[in-house]
């Protein structure tokens, strides 16, 4: 049986400490799903994969194919890292150092199983469809009530933190995944966080967001570094 390394970091572990037992017992089953994560990067297996994700084939197939996606640009990756422990919403965050950069895994967790998760790289490109698409949205930054109409943004994109940012660029990119990214901006009246996805048709966003950017203790400063 494979035997999975979880490296805790102080800051977490004292977070892990804060956390009832039952939270406890939930962090260990996910540091298990997340060793499970690793061996179907390394090398898809159905019947794992069964196990792991809840839902149907054509559900797995989702993550078979952004496990593809990202394997050739990642390489060889190792053993997970916890890097955030928190007691409640998800089951944590974990990271996984690889060749060119490093895959975060994020899951929801229910009757043992993942049936939700965030699963992307950092230290790597966005794909050209999904970075021509964020380079528009930012270009077009402070919107006006055209630009509003024109894509999926939220309030967030119109109200006092987005006036205040004033014109933006794109600094670098934060998380990504075969059809969106997070980026970090860099702007006239400071940094934010740009969530974009796009329609895998016609390359148009489909998801965006503008936040105030993540904390910097979740910045990868691995190869290529963010």
């Amino acid at each position: 049986m494979r035997r999975t390394l979880i490296v805790v970091t102080p800051v977490v572990a004292g977070l892990l400490a804060a956390c009832p037992s039952p939270e406890q017992e939930r962090r260990a089953l996910a540091e298990r799903r997340a060793g499970d994560v690793l061996a179907l990067y390394q090398s898809w297996d159905e019947a794992l994969a069964a196990e792991v994700f809840s839902g149907d084939a054509v559900r797995r197939a989702h993550w078979d194919e952004t496990i593809a996606w990202l394997r050739p640009r990642l390489g060889a990756c190792g053993e997970p890292e916890l890097v955030d422990a928190r007691c409640k919403g998800s089951e944590g965050r974990f990271r996984y150092l690889c060749e060119g950069g490093a895959l975060e895994f994020e899951p929801w967790i229910r009757d043992g199983q993942v049936h939700g998760a965030k699963l992307a790289g950092r230290g790597i490109d966005a794909p050209d469809n999904v970075q021509r698409a964020a380079e528009a949205v930012v270009a077009a930054m402070p919107f006006d009530a055209a630009d509003h109409a024109r894509w999926p943004a939220g309030d967030d994109f119109v109200g006092d933190y987005a006036r205040g940012l004033g014109r933006c660029r794109i600094a670098a990119p934060d998380i990504v995944g075969k059809q969106g990214a997070l980026y970090y901006l860099e702007c006239e009246g400071g940094q934010a966080h740009l969530k974009i996805n796009v329609d895998p048709g016609d390359g148009a966003p489909s998801v965006l967001k503008l936040t105030r950017p993540a904390s910097d203790r979740f910045r990868f400063g691995g190869p290529r570094g963010a």
